[in-house]
C-alpha cells in the first residue's frame, strides 16, 4: 500500500497580538477587516490583509465575550461581562449605543438581515434591538435556564435560541416563541443548517440532537467521547461536522439523512476539538482546540488533513474570510494568526 502523503504545513499569512486571550473573532463581510475581542475587554479592528491594528475599541470593562458584524458591515456589535451589548462604527470607533442585556453577561449576539435587527442573549433573557439601539421586544416568557446558543437564519426570517430542555424558534414580530422543540437534557451548542431544514444541538450528555424544522421530527447521534461543544454545517447544509472528542465526525444529510449511516472520521488532534468552521463557499473545514494544533481538511478525503500547524497555544476562536482563501485563529495567549489555504485547496468547492 502506498504511503499517505504528509499534510502541508499551514503558513501564517500574518500575526497580530492582543493583550489577553482572544474571546471572539470575525471577518467583516467584505473581507477587509478582522474584529478580535480580548478577554480583558478591548476589541481590536485589524487590517485583513496585513494584520495591522487600525482601531482599538474600549469594549467592555469586565471583559468582552462575543462580537458580530452587521449586514454590509455597517456596525459591529460586541457583548461583554458588564451586562451590555455595544454597537460601534467600525471605521471611526464611535460607540453608537450601549444595550442592557438583562443579566450579568451578554454571551451571544446574532444579526438578522433586511431589516437589520440584533438579537442578544444574557442569562435567561433574549432581546431584539433595532440597528440604532432601540429595544423592540423582550422574548416572553424568559428561558427556563441560561441561554446557551443563539443563531439567526436570514433566509427564514427567524432566529433560534437554546437552553437546558428546549430550542425555541422566534419570529421577529412576536414576543412569544413561534415554536418550541423540547429535549430532556442540557443543550450547550446550537447551529442551523444553511438550507433551513435542520437545527442541531450539541449536548452535555455526549450526544448530538437534531430537529427537522418543518415536521418537528427529531433524531440523535450518540457515542461521543465527551460533551459536544463544536458544530459546523457546510454551506449547502448537506454535511454536519461534530466535535465531542479529539476525532471529528462528519455526517451526510443528503437523501434519507444520516440515520443508519457511518460518518467520516477526521483524526489529527490530541485533545477534544473545541472550534470548527466551514469555508463559506466551499467544502474545506478548519478546526482547532486546546492541544495547540490548527488543521485544515477536505472532509471528503478524510485520510489526512490538507494542512496542519502547531502554534502550541490553545485555539479559542476561528473565522473564515468570506472569499474562503484565508482563515484566522485566535489563541489563549492573545495571538491572532491568519492562515493561507494550501495551493491544492484554492478554488476547491462542493
Amino acid at each position: 500500500m502506498p504511503r499517505l502523503k504528509d499534510p502541508q504545513s499551514l503558513g501564517p499569512r500574518w500575526r497580530a497580538v492582543l493583550d489577553d486571550c482572544v474571546a471572539a473573532i470575525a471577518w467583516s463581510g467584505d473581507g477587509r477587516l478582522v474584529a478580535a475581542a480580548s478577554a480583558a475587554g478591548a476589541v481590536a479592528i485589524l487590517d485583513g490583509g496585513s494584520g495591522q491594528a487600525l482601531l482599538r475599541l474600549a469594549g467592555h470593562p469586565q471583559g468582552a465575550l462575543c462580537l458580530a458584524w452587521a449586514p454590509q458591515d455597517r456596525l459591529l456589535a460586541t457583548g461583554g461581562a458588564d451586562g451590555t451589548a455595544r454597537l460601534w462604527h467600525p471605521t471611526s470607533g464611535h460607540e453608537v449605543a450601549a444595550l442592557e442585556g438583562g443579566a450579568a453577561w451578554v454571551e451571544y449576539l446574532a444579526w438578522g438581515d433586511a431589516p437589520y435587527l440584533l438579537a442578544t442573549a444574557a442569562g435567561k433573557h433574549l432581546k431584539l434591538w433595532s440597528a440604532d439601539g432601540r429595544l423592540l421586544r423582550t422574548a416572553e416568557p424568559p428561558h427556563a435556564s441560561t441561554i446557551s446558543g443563539l443563531v439567526w437564519h436570514p433566509q427564514r426570517g427567524r432566529f433560534a435560541s437554546c437552553c437546558y430542555g428546549s430550542v425555541r424558534l422566534h419570529a421577529p414580530l412576536k414576543a412569544a416563541p413561534a415554536d418550541v422543540f423540547e429535549y430532556a437534557g442540557s443543550l450547550i451548542a446550537l447551529d442551523w443548517s444553511p438550507d433551513g431544514r435542520w437545527i442541531a444541538c450539541g449536548c452535555q450528555d455526549a450526544t448530538v440532537h437534531l430537529w427537522e424544522v418543518a415536521s418537528g421530527t427529531d433524531l440523535q447521534m450518540s457515542g461521543y467521547a465527551g460533551k459536544v461543544r463544536a458544530l459546523a454545517w457546510d454551506p449547502t447544509g448537506r454535511y454536519l461536522a461534530t466535535g465531542g472528542g479529539a476525532d471529528v465526525t462528519v455526517w451526510d444529510f443528503s437523501g434519507k439523512g444520516p440515520a443508519g449511516s457511518k460518518p467520516r472520521i477526521l483524526s489529527a488532534h490530541l485533545k477534544p476539538v473545541s472550534h470548527m468552521a466551514y469555508q463559506p463557499q466551499g467544502g474545506l473545514l478548519a478546526m482547532g482546540g486546546p492541544d495547540g494544533i490548527v488543521s485544515l481538511w477536505n472532509p471528503l478525503k478524510p485520510a489526512r488533513p490538507m494542512g496542519l500547524a502547531r502554534p502550541d497555544t490553545q485555539v479559542s476562536a476561528l473565522s473564515w474570510r468570506p472569499d474562503g482563501q484565508h482563515f484566522v485563529s485566535g489563541h489563549t495567549n492573545g495571538d491572532v494568526v491568519a492562515w493561507s489555504v494550501p495551493s491544492e485547496g484554492r478554488g476547491f468547492g462542493l
